[in-house]
Parts: C-alpha cells; structure tokens; sequence
C-alpha cells in the first residue's frame, strides 16, 4: 500500500520488506482509479478545513471534533461512499458483549443510513454509507452522513448507559437479596439451636 504526499512523492508498504518512505512518484503507479478517488476526498476535506491525510492501506483520516474518522475508498465500487467512526466502545468481556450487541441492534434501528457494528477485536464501530450515482454526489450529503453517525453513537451510548445501570442494580438486588436470605437463614438457625437447648 501506499501513502500519497503533497509532492508527489509516496511511502510504499511493501509486505515482508518494510516501509520504504518517500519514493519519487514515477517510481510507483497508484492505480488512477484510486488516485482520482482519494484526491477526490482529499480536496473536497481540505476545501471544508479538514486536515486530511491518507494512510497505508490508501484510506482518507480526518478529525472532527476530537474524533477520527475515516473515508475508505470503494476501489471495486466508487459508487459506494462510506465514513467510519472506529473504536467508539472497547468490549470488556461476553456479559458487556451482550449488552453491546442490543445497543447496536437499538441504535441501528432508530438511526437512519448508519451501521454499528462490533469487530473481531472486540472494538464497536459506526457507518455511513450510501450509494451516488457518481463519486463526487457524496458531497451534498456529507454533513448529514456525520451527523447520523453522531446521532447513532448518541442512540448507542443513551442504551448503554441504560442496560449498564439496569445490570448494576439487577447485581445490586441480587447481592442485597443474597445477604437478607443469608442473615434470615443464620437467625432460623440460631432460634433452631436454641429450640434444641430448650
């Protein structure tokens, strides 16, 4: 993979050997579909002041408001646009994994165009994704696509937070109902034992 630089200039990833940093540009082709489309998201993040950069893999990394986002390149389908908030939530074990699985299904359900998913390395990530006839129509829908994904991190996070508190006080009752039979049953043994001396 490579990473395009404003000189024309790229790092090449190349498997087994390493990262060879800032080969002339003539040395090394990108594929003109995929130069013509990150240069697309690139100019467009750049003309709304986002600092764009482009990463090994050829995907386009821009912050907004603290969090990093991503636009990945459909280099088998430019008709497909697609940002990605990665890593919203870090899944701690199978009990929190259940209770992601539900906000994902919630959030999924009430946000429009959005897709919350969990990945194989238990992270919780967002989508946007749509179809334009041609790659630069993204454009227009662009605010939109951010502010459904903010709208399903908010959807995902209120559930969370929901069936966080409703676990702790389910374990809270639990543990409070655990002790009073513990204390009942120590009595009924005490008040046996003293039946038992009479």
């Amino acid at each position: 993979m490579a990473v395009l630089h404003e000189d024309g200039s790229v790092d090449i990833n190349v498997p087994g050997v390493g990262i060879h940093s800032r080969v002339a540009s003539s040395s090394f082709q990108i594929e003109a579909e995929d130069d013509e489309l990150v240069k697309l998201y690139v100019d467009f993040l750049t003309e709304e002041g986002y600092k764009p950069t482009v990463d090994s893999d050829g995907d386009v990394m821009f912050k907004k408001e603290g969090l990093l986002y991503y636009i990945f390149p459909e280099r088998n389908d430019p008709q497909h646009f697609r940002i990605v908030l990665p890593n919203i939530w870090k899944i701690e074990d199978e009990t929190e994994r259940l209770q992601v699985l539900t906000a994902c299904d919630f959030a999924n359900s009430k946000t429009k165009v959005v897709k919350i998913f969990t990945t194989v390395k238990k992270n919780v990530w967002v989508s946007a994704e749509l179809f334009v006839n041609k790659p630069e129509d993204f454009k227009p829908l662009f605010d939109r696509c951010i502010s459904a994904i903010q709208t399903g991190v908010s959807h995902y996070t209120t559930k969370m937070t929901e069936l966080r508190l409703t676990h702790a006080l389910t374990s809270l009752t639990n543990s409070l109902t655990n002790s009073a039979l513990t204390d009942l049953l120590t009595k009924m043994k005490e008040n046996e034992g003293r039946s038992a001396d009479v």
